[in-house]
């Protein structure tokens, strides 16, 4: 069946379109589903027939971009240092904290050891897409994406020589009594100093109280002495544990400082002598420390505690599929001027065309979003509802040259959860601070731009361009930070401002693609059934922020057509 072709350019439903085009040019950008680029187009679909739509796109990636223009370093970065220590992994500030006072040093500093990364992603995207044409200039349509990922992250760190770290994992699992010695430890130096705190409040009261001559020569140096038993106990404590259900942080100095914390309690027990006299720790022997360096599965397993900061699928593989983010949506054919001859047809001057097509669509936040904490998690979809607006022009010179441009606005609401925040350059690190807030999720405007040029009248090549632009998130963390339970006598992990706007980026992309399409076919009734196939390959080019991601994609498109109504 044919269409008519009118010869000259028609508005349908002026007051609709001007609507619609409202609706387009108010909403502001929105970043949305992580949807496909270059596979829309402004042909409607006919009065009276499904068109049944399938993309199915392969994404991979193993480097991001650094914040400044093409410049990338590879994922695995993140974790790779010649010593891994809390610049890498802010959560461990603490435990390097308690070890200062253990060893008595200032200047320590925690390290993990040498550790080498490498880590890549893979998604897999099928949005799946039927529309009904209600009528010749109006359309309307359902999406549903498969989404699946795949990501993998190799950590290997030093366990032996030069590059091994100066902590270990615990042996409380096998020897019990590291609990049992640290406990003690701990009460002992706990009374010790309530005994000293006790004096010098008496000393403070009374003076002329026999025993109070040191205190009364020398009360600041006492109260700090105070002080500092308190860290230590609390110290010991957050590193050794004391008992199965209190475990401590998992990870404890090397065998090789046990003479250090041995010479730190004894000093204490000196100071503490000084003011009270006698011993008053009994026990000065410190509790055993690792055997060997820290390797892999250890960090991992202080992951699934979430004593690292990261989540407990972060280290090895992880794959995922599920449904992403449902559209629901409407297509307004605005203008159409109709040529009288095939596309592509370079034999007749009357080719020339333009087609105006508008869209609005409703995406619900069906997919699951990225896990927060999880090493470059990829997510089915966002958390939260968006509102998207679309225009797309196909130009037609009456040559074999066209041109496809299709401008995107979605509009974000509502807000979701958020423990972290992007750094300056946009590096979502899973080591650093954390607390418990929300994020609105900032609007993205994108551009696609693709030239052709026919080959054969069903037949196509074209390259691609592609612009997105998301605007910062918004962040509140009105809580307080999450951590572990720490005494306030230690040293917490930086904590994340109340309120702030971070994570907005701009990123390009280019390819080619080639098309067969029988629709221009259809329209003049050389063929029943229209049918169009594509494949195109893009590569992001360049980026504004380590949130994007130096992929290559291929994706193909099949678009199959069916009357319902005569």
């Amino acid at each position: 069946m044919r269409l008519r072709r009118p010869r000259v350019a028609r508005c349908r439903f002026p007051l609709l379109a001007a609507g619609l085009a409202a609706t387009v040019l108010a909403a502001a950008p929105a970043a949305g589903q992580a949807g496909l680029s270059h596979i829309e187009n402004a042909v409607p679909v006919p009065r009276g027939m499904v068109r049944l739509s399938a993309t199915p796109s392969w994404a991979r990636w193993d480097s991001r971009f650094t914040g400044s223009g093409s410049e990338t370093e590879p994922l695995g970065a993140a974790l790779s240092a010649e010593q891994l220590g809390t610049a890498e992994i802010p959560a461990l500030t603490t435990l390097e904290s308690a070890l200062k006072h253990l060893t008595g040093d200032p200047s320590f500093r925690l390290s993990l050891g040498y550790a080498s990364a490498y880590s890549s992603v893979r998604a897999v995207v099928t949005p799946i897409s039927l529309e009904y044409g209600v009528t010749r200039w109006l359309s309307l349509g359902v999406t549903v994406p498969i989404v699946q990922r795949h990501r993998e992250l190799v950590l290997d760190i030093a366990a032996t020589g030069d590059s091994a770290g100066n902590v270990g994992p615990t042996a409380a699992g096998i020897d019990p009594q590291v609990y049992v010695q640290a406990a003690q430890l701990a009460a002992e130096i706990d009374a010790a100093t309530m005994a000293l705190v006790r004096r010098i409040s008496e000393c403070a009261a009374q003076p002329a109280t026999p025993g109070c001559e040191a205190i009364n020569a020398d009360p600041s140096g006492a109260a700090a002495a105070a002080a500092e038993g308190a860290r230590v106990a609390a110290s010991v404590r957050y590193v050794y544990g004391t008992s199965a259900s209190d475990p401590g942080i998992g990870l404890v100095p090397l065998t090789g400082f046990t003479a250090a914390i041995a010479q730190r309690l004894q000093a204490l027990n000196a100071s503490y002598a000084t003011y009270l006299g006698g011993t008053p720790i009994p026990t000065q022997t410190p509790p055993r420390g690792a055997a060997g360096a820290v390797a892999a599965g250890d960090l991992r397993a202080l992951g699934r505690r979430g004593a690292a900061g990261i989540g407990p699928d972060s280290l090895g593989r992880l794959s995922t599929i599920g449904i992403g983010d449902v559209e629901v949506g409407a297509r307004l054919l605005l203008w159409d001027t109709r040529p009288a001859r095939l596309l592509g047809d370079t034999t007749s001057r009357d080719g020339a065309r333009l087609r105006v097509l508008l869209g609005a669509l409703a995406r619900f936040g069906t997919g699951e979003p990225a896990v927060e904490g999880e090493m470059f998690a990829v997510g089915a979809g966002d958390g939260q509802n968006d509102a998207e607006g679309s225009i797309a022009i196909d130009m037609e010179t009456g040559t074999r040259i066209g041109a496809t441009v299709v401008g995107r606005y979605t509009a974000q609401f509502g807000e979701v959860d958020a423990t972290r925040m992007p750094d300056d350059r946009g590096n979502l690190s899973p080591f650093g601070p954390t607390g418990v807030g929300t994020r609105k999720l900032g609007n993205v405007l994108a551009l696609d731009v693709s030239p052709r040029v026919w080959l054969a009248p069903s037949l196509y090549v074209a390259g691609h361009y592609g612009l997105r632009s998301r605007a910062d998130d918004s962040y509140r963390f009105p809580l307080d930070p999450l951590a572990d339970p720490m005494p306030p006598v230690l040293a917490e992990p930086p904590a994340l401002p109340a309120a702030a706007t971070a994570g907005g980026y701009t990123e390009q992309r280019a390819g080619i693609g080639v098309t067969y399409s029988t629709v221009a076919l259809w329209e003049r009734g050389k063929v029943r059934v229209p049918i169009e196939v594509s494949y195109s390959h893009l590569e992001t080019f360049s980026g504004s922020s380590a949130l994007v991601p130096r992929a290559g994609r291929d994706q193909i498109q099949l678009r199959l057509y069916y009357r319902l109504l005569r």
